[in-house]
């Protein structure tokens, strides 16, 4: 189809050019139907990811940390809703009303509880200090302004919880993973009271949610399919976003439980406690 086109110059091959490009968006696009194609769905998610990266970098660039802040927990719950539309993905909110409490908290699968959280409240994430480091994923917590925690040595704990006390903002909540890593959606590990502190020192509320997966493709999730929205153990972020393109549609319920006030005097062990009975209730 290229082969003819030595007869025209430069402006006119970058025309036809052009014009086979949007040829061929608009027949994949009639051929797949609303993006159900693979690869199409790992092109858009691709394209989010690094518009996502370069604005969240700009902005941090040209504002104060403060405003850097604000801005960037909204962009991050508008790129979140528009991200989990590429998926179908249908979230039911049941229980409380999620209720802009300076920390939230939840069960943790992987990637999707960052986006279907945010989705729905505008916040900042607490990372591991090892994805800050780890390529696509370290870029994209970075221009997301995660707070960083370093959770193999526990000296660096005490400035880490004065940063996150200093963090807090009234435009978005503060959300971390007291499991302390990801699982399979078998069960909910034990919650550590590490970063309770931060809550309790500046006697804030928090507010605890179950996210539950519970349908893929019109499946039950179980052992045969979770590994398609999963992503825990030793799997690598590339690979767990190609598996993220076999999903047609997904179905979540995120149930809100009952924000708790801290106060100065609580024992951080407790908190964690209360907040995991709440999250396990309903899991």
């Amino acid at each position: 189809m290229l082969d003819n086109l030595d007869h025209l110059d430069n402006n006119d091959r970058k025309i036809v050019h052009f014009l086979i490009c949007i040829d061929f968006l608009r027949n994949s696009k009639a051929q797949n139907g609303t993006m159900k194609n693979g690869n199409m769905k790992l092109f858009f998610q691709i394209l989010i990811i690094i518009t996502f990266v370069l604005l969240g970098s700009l902005i941090k660039f040209f504002s104060t940390k403060k405003m850097h802040q604000k801005i960037i927990a909204i962009i991050t719950s508008y790129y979140s809703i528009f991200f989990l539309k590429t998926f179908n993905v249908k979230i039911t909110h049941l229980g409380c009303a999620p209720a802009k409490s300076p920390f939230l908290v939840a069960n943790h699968t992987g990637t999707l509880d960052i986006l279907v959280l945010s989705s729905g409240l505008p916040s900042r994430f607490i990372t591991s200090t090892d994805t800050d480091g780890d390529g696509i994923a370290g870029y994209i917590s970075r221009a997301a302004g995660c707070l960083l925690v370093n959770r193999k040595d526990r000296s660096f704990r005490e400035k880490e919880i004065q940063s996150i006390s200093e963090a807090i903002d009234s435009s978005s909540s503060i959300v971390f993973f007291p499991e302390g890593t990801s699982t399979n959606g078998e069960t909910v590990l034990p919650f550590k009271a590490g970063l309770m502190p931060a809550v309790i020192k500046t006697e804030s509320q928090i507010q605890a949610a179950t996210i539950k997966y519970k349908k893929i493709n019109g499946s039950i999730i179980d052992f045969k399919n979770r590994d398609y929205i999963y992503y825990y153990g030793d799997m690598k972020f590339g690979a767990h976003l190609k598996s993220l393109t076999h999903i047609k549609s997904l179905e979540v319920e995120i149930y809100w439980h009952s924000p708790i006030k801290t106060y100065s005097t609580d024992d951080p062990k407790i908190l964690a406690q209360k907040l995991y009975d709440q999250v396990i209730s309903k899991f």
